[in-house]
Formats: C-alpha cells, structure tokens, sequence
C-alpha cells in the first residue's frame, strides 16, 4: 500500500508540474481588447490541457482508492461518444 500512495504522490506531483505550465503560458498570453487570435487560441489549448492535468488528478486519486474512476468520467466519455455519432 505505502508503495502505490508513493507512486499516487508521484503521478500528481507531475501533474501539478503539468497544470503550473499551462498556468504560466496563460499567464503570458494578451486576452485583452489588444490581443490576437493566436493568443485567444493558445489560451483555449491551455485551458483544455489544464482542465485536463486536473480531471487526470482525480482519475488517479479514484482509481487508488476506489478502484474505477468518478462517476462523471464515465458520463463526460458517453457524451463524447455520443458527439462522435452525431459527427459521422
């Protein structure tokens, strides 16, 4: 058990390290009334990266001590799939 806590405490150190990364680009990034499109669109990608390095976060944590992952991953995953068959 004590092995697997290190190895949880690892995985969500980097992703921390992960999310501060995206934290610092949208930190450098124009979005004001000045700003360009490239600006607008490299803070979407790091918005989705960050949401993403969070929601890994808690996909972790459950996995460790539940054994699956929280409820709404699975509802996020249908709806996606449910997005892919309106696209096709």
């Amino acid at each position: 058990m004590k092995e697997r806590l290190q190895l949880l405490r690892a995985e969500i150190q980097n992703d921390r390290a992960a999310l501060a990364e995206h934290v610092v680009e949208l930190r450098t990034l124009d979005l004001g009334p000045h700003g360009t499109g490239g600006d607008l669109a490299r803070a979407a990608v790091a918005l989705h990266h960050g949401y993403s390095a969070i929601e890994t976060m808690f996909q972790r944590v459950a996995r460790a001590f539940d054994g699956g992952e929280p409820l709404g991953c699975k509802s996020r995953e249908s709806s996606r799939g449910a997005r892919n068959l309106r696209r096709s």
